[in-house]
């Protein structure tokens, strides 16, 4: 064997890399709500490394993405943050068409008024703020960029059990499957209540999500509860209610749970991402640098966006710390380990007021004087 390179059995070899695609297949649904053929390889990678590692945002495990779960639902918190804004600072059901611009303005349009600020802060999703008209347009990098992020396609279901009988079995719950015609979901995790009330949640997606979506929901329930007894047992079937959603009929989400950069795209357009355009500043999930995609990462783009706005249009002048979060937030790199939610909302409760700019919950404002408070919510408060 002196000298010569070891060689695998052929049939061995593509087995492993059958299953390797499978895994990646599986991993790419059930995180972006697309097939692996849709997104570019180096967003992946730069994703996981967002939140420190692939495990990270598949494990529910302590410091992972599913590690926890709101008491209440997740709405309390652009609710809490709302109050303390002051609801008649809030504009809802008036979404903004057009954004104009000039050295010294910004002019938004809803479907039933007009603002005139000093900055404004756009927190949805890119493939939704490409819908909205731009005076003068966008740089091209930017539109581009726009133009070519893809949301993923995802349906979500919970389904309520008189017994958690996965437990009394020594199940978690969590399932994880591939893809196949019959089976539709991607991933299921248990969702019982803070109350007991036991409950499973899963997920169908990508290409599964697009072709189950042109079915009954009668028959989704049906191929769900059928997948749910080959995993769990005949006591799936009885469940006590069945409820879904399809978040690419949402008319302002267009799809979940984040959008996605296409091959070749990341490495020439993604510096535009963040990037403020005249008066115009960009937050939303998609542009942070850690917990991309996820709640937490909503929370530290707003932080970074609002930092944007307070140094380069009200002439703040931050504290050390404040330009340090606000680097961080400009610049990619590897968290020393999982960002628990647990800390971004004790950070959430010492000064920041969340702004509801254009979409749920995204941006959200760091500030030490009222006075600059007020005369951002003069505009934030139409979107």
């Amino acid at each position: 064997m002196a000298g010569k390179r070891l060689r695998l059995p052929l049939v061995f070899t593509r087995s492993c890399v059958a299953e390797l695609k499978e895994q990646l297949g599986v991993c790419s649904r059930s995180v972006f709500g697309v097939e692996p053929s849709q997104m570019s390889f180096l967003f992946f990678l730069m994703y996981a490394a967002a939140a420190g590692g692939l495990l990270a945002l598949l494990e529910s495990s302590p410091g992972c993405a599913q590690e926890f779960k709101i008491k209440g639902g997740t709405q309390q918190l652009s609710e809490c943050l709302a109050q303390r804004v002051g609801w008649k600072n809030v504009r809802l059901g008036s979404a903004v068409t057009a954004i104009w611009q000039d050295a010294e303005w910004a002019r938004v349009m809803t479907t039933d008024d007009t603002f005139l600020c000093r900055a404004v802060i756009v927190t949805c999703a890119p493939h939704l703020a490409a819908k909205i008209q731009y005076q003068p347009a966008l740089p091209s990098m930017r539109e581009f960029l726009t133009q070519n992020m893809p949301v993923g396609h995802m349906m979500k279901f919970i389904l309520t059990y008189q017994t958690a009988f996965w437990k009394e079995k020594g199940f978690s719950g969590e399932i994880v499957a591939g893809s196949s015609t019959d089976c539709p979901f991607c991933v299921t995790f248990d969702a019982t209540s803070p109350r007991g009330n036991p409950a499973l949640v899963g997920f169908i997606s990508g290409q599964q999500a697009t072709l189950w979506s042109t079915r009954e929901a009668g028959e989704r329930r049906a191929a769900v509860l059928s997948s749910l007894v080959k995993y769990l047992g005949p006591e799936a079937a009885s469940c006590i209610h069945y409820e879904e959603k399809d978040w690419a009929k949402e008319e302002f989400s267009g799809g979940c749970p984040v959008s996605v950069m296409a091959p070749g795209l990341l490495t020439f357009y993604h510096p535009s991402l963040r990037k403020p355009c005249g008066r115009i500043h960009w937050a939303g999930t998609e542009t942070a640098t850690l917990w991309c995609g996820y709640m937490s990462g909503a929370v530290q783009a707003g932080q970074r966006a609002a930092l944007e706005v307070l140094a380069e249009v009200s002439h703040v002048v931050l504290t050390p710390e404040e330009q340090e979060s606000l680097i961080q937030g400009q610049t990619l790199h590897r968290p020393p380990k999982p960002t628990a939610l647990s800390a971004l909302l004790k950070r959430l409760s010492r000064k920041s007021v969340l702004i509801p700019a254009l979409t749920i919950g995204a941006a959200l404002l760091l500030v030490r004087k009222r006075d600059v408070l007020v005369k951002i919510q003069t505009y934030v408060g139409a979107f």
